[in-house]
């Protein structure tokens, strides 16, 4: 399937005082190009063990050659003096997905009027999403076409945080979806700060606020400070994607991606059951490990956020 042509041409570039930038990768390939590179910043940023799910090894390849693609993907650059070694400092990815439960809602009404619509949002998240999207490429069928925008992730440089590049970002995804004439941006979030607690079920954690990071409380304001930032930007809270990412591997593989021995977890000294959780470093909730067969998977809790677009109709 080809992607209609935008309807009208986001507000792109977006300039900043400092000099920074934010430019979609079809309009700098040559930066694009940078990001194949694992060891490039904006790739180490995010722990090893997810880029072994499943979904993500078999998609994300694909997804980042193609070229109907290119104008979803959001690199706020450092300009050099002399244009020759432009940095990318910033990424936002996203893919635009068709979801059904919304096909058929008038252009005129708002979703969040709609909260059963809203919840239809897939439990499986970040993979759901990413296949959702890659379905609708290959597909021929014109009532598939996409008519949302997902967020993927937003990932700045540690020494480029707290300019304004993730706001602009998150503003920017928006301004894509309406060009090119979706119904919303949806984000699968990755909470900034669960790891710290990873034995707090998600549905307590977002409750948490940021005065006093008790259950309990209503979320005037979030104890997470990403998910603190969508909702001032606008963005609602809908649901929890309970099964965002999956990664399975042999204790040998965890202990390579984390560093962690998963069977030197001193519950299984005292577990005379087959399953244990062991947390490992960056996880938002422990490894379940199979103390029989040697292995081990995570299975990663996500919120589901959405942003409304401005215009109707």
């Amino acid at each position: 399937m080809t992607l209609s042509a935008p309807r009208t041409t986001p507000p792109l570039p977006i300039k900043f005082t400092s000099g920074l930038e934010i430019v979609t990768a079809a309009t700098r390939p040559d930066l694009w190009a940078t990001l194949n590179d694992p060891a490039h910043p904006l790739n180490t940023a995010w722990p090893e063990f997810l880029d072994h799910d499943l979904t993500f090894k078999l998609f994300m390849p694909i997804y980042s050659r193609h070229r109907a693609l290119v104008r979803f993907q959001l690199l706020a650059i450092e300009p050099s003096a002399d244009g020759n070694c432009d940095t990318v400092v910033g990424l936002g990815r996203s893919i635009p997905f068709f979801w059904p439960e919304i096909a058929h809602l008038p252009s005129t009404k708002r979703l969040s009027d709609y909260p059963d619509l809203l919840s239809t949002l897939p439990d499986s998240g970040y993979d759901g999403t990413l296949l959702r999207g890659m379905a609708s490429l290959a597909s021929q069928d014109d009532e598939t076409q996409p008519n949302a925008l997902s967020a993927l992730s937003i990932t700045i440089r540690p020494d480029r945080r707290r300019q304004g590049l993730a706001e602009a970002l998150v503003s920017a995804m928006k301004d894509t979806a309406r060009a090119s004439s979706l119904r919303c941006l949806v984000v699968p979030l990755r909470p900034t700060q669960k790891h710290r607690f990873p034995s707090v079920q998600m549905a307590e954690y977002i409750n948490w606020t940021w005065d006093d990071p008790d259950p309990g409380i209503s979320p005037i304001r979030p104890f997470d400070p990403w998910l603190r930032k969508h909702l001032q930007l606008g963005g609602r809270i809908v649901k929890i994607a309970t099964s965002s990412m999956i990664i399975r591997g042999t204790c040998d593989e965890w202990r390579k991606w984390t560093g962690v021995d998963l069977t030197a977890s001193k519950d299984r000294e005292k577990s005379k059951e087959r399953y244990i959780e062991v947390p490992i470093p960056r996880g938002l909730v422990p490894v379940r490990v199979d103390l029989v067969d040697g292995t081990g998977i995570y299975t990663e809790p996500n919120i589901w956020i959405y942003h409304e677009l401005d215009d109707l109709g």
